[in-house]
């Protein structure tokens, strides 16, 4: 069994407690109380303009953790096959073929730690997809 150091445990406590105060916040936002996710996505535009996201999460306290950041604990390699079986269109494509992005939690700035959602240049600044994620992800406005 592998020792946690001090520091990693007080990193994990702290995100746990950042866990619960951003559930509290979608609770009071929406009625829900959604568990923030973090996860790797792959993104379909469709003809409409619209998205669709086919992607694995995870809680955010179920993540990975390394240097304060919290990410899903696979690659987007090894996921893979698992996206291509829920997009058919997909399945003779290279996942390098795919645009993909992350959810992300960076725990180093304690006083305001932050989701990020990683995204390919030509998607960086389309608020659209950014709020999709967002929702999807169960980020709270103001947090990511």
């Amino acid at each position: 069994m592998s020792e946690i150091s001090i520091r990693q445990l007080a990193k994990e406590i702290f995100i746990r407690n950042k866990e619960s105060e951003c559930t509290r916040l979608n609770l009071k936002a929406t009625g829900v109380a959604s568990i923030p996710q973090v996860g790797l996505f792959f993104i379909e535009e469709l003809q409409t303009g619209e998205f669709r996201i086919y992607g694995k999460t995870c809680n955010l306290r179920d993540g990975k953790l390394l240097d304060g950041v919290k990410f899903y604990p696979d690659s987007p390699c090894s996921i893979w096959r698992d996206i291509q079986d829920e997009n058919s269109a997909w399945a003779k494509k290279k996942y390098l073929e795919i645009p993909r992005g992350s959810v992300i939690f960076d725990a180093n700035n304690i006083i305001e730690p932050v989701f990020i959602i990683t995204l390919p240049l030509k998607y960086r600044e389309n608020q659209l997809l950014i709020n999709q994620i967002a929702e999807e992800y169960h980020l709270p406005a103001g947090k990511f």
